[in-house]
């Protein structure tokens, strides 16, 4: 391993899983400050979160301007899928079941009982 590179995730990486998930759960997109509140930190903190995962081409981040300038930040497809994996590890670790059903036309679906 001394020869090799060490690998780390961007989903390694402070506030991305939480950020990730929280998008998810809030419909897949939301302003900066609603990320802000909901992962704690400091603005820099989620600031460079964001970028890491704009990098990474989780999510997407847009300047809205005039009279209330905001930030918004949208899952991806690659990031709604990734998000939605991490919301379903989250659930299991907190004790959420789901049950698995095969819809007609084939794939997987999950229901809460």
């Amino acid at each position: 391993m001394s020869n090799q590179t060490r690998y780390r995730s961007v989903l390694s990486k402070p506030n991305s899983v939480d950020f990730l998930v929280f998008l998810f759960r809030s419909g897949g997109t939301s302003k900066a400050t609603f990320v802000w509140n909901a992962i704690g930190g400091n603005y820099d903190t989620t600031k460079n979160s964001a970028l890491r995962l704009k990098k990474a081409e989780l999510i997407t981040i847009s300047e809205h301007s005039g009279k209330s300038a905001y930030i918004q930040y949208e899952l991806t497809e690659l990031g709604r899928s990734v998000a939605a994996h991490l919301a379903d590890a989250d659930d299991c670790m907190n004790g959420v079941e789901k049950v698995r059903v095969d819809p007609p036309g084939g794939g997987v679906r999950d229901t809460a009982p």
